[in-house]
């Protein structure tokens, strides 16, 4: 288990905290921006940053698209790794552990 919650790893380590701690995807500072990627959808040195509806209005979603388009445009893009514990019927997944580094993009 990691020595602090994911929200508190954003906000202290990487000086980004999350907009919200219940939906946001990333953050981003003068550095960089950081997204949040499930490690199930990491292959070898290629991970899943986003999947695109265009009928999905989840705020994550429009904040992550938000994240990617300033990357496109410059801004240097970090991800952070996490772990998915249990997912309730119909659920989320929850964050079991994340690796405490970034990874650039």
């Amino acid at each position: 288990m990691n020595s602090k919650s994911i929200s508190a790893f954003f906000a202290e380590n990487l000086n980004a905290p999350l907009a919200n701690v219940q939906w946001s995807w990333g953050a981003e500072n003068e550095k960089g921006v950081y997204l949040r990627i499930w490690a199930i959808e990491v292959d070898g040195n290629e991970g899943l940053v986003c999947k695109y509806s265009a009928g999905d209005s989840r705020l994550g979603q429009k904040e992550r698209l938000r994240h990617i388009k300033e990357i496109e445009q410059g801004k240097l893009g970090y991800v952070v790794v996490l772990t998915e514990g249990s997912q309730p019927e119909g659920g989320t997944w929850r964050i079991e552990k994340y690796e405490e580094c970034i990874y650039p993009i």
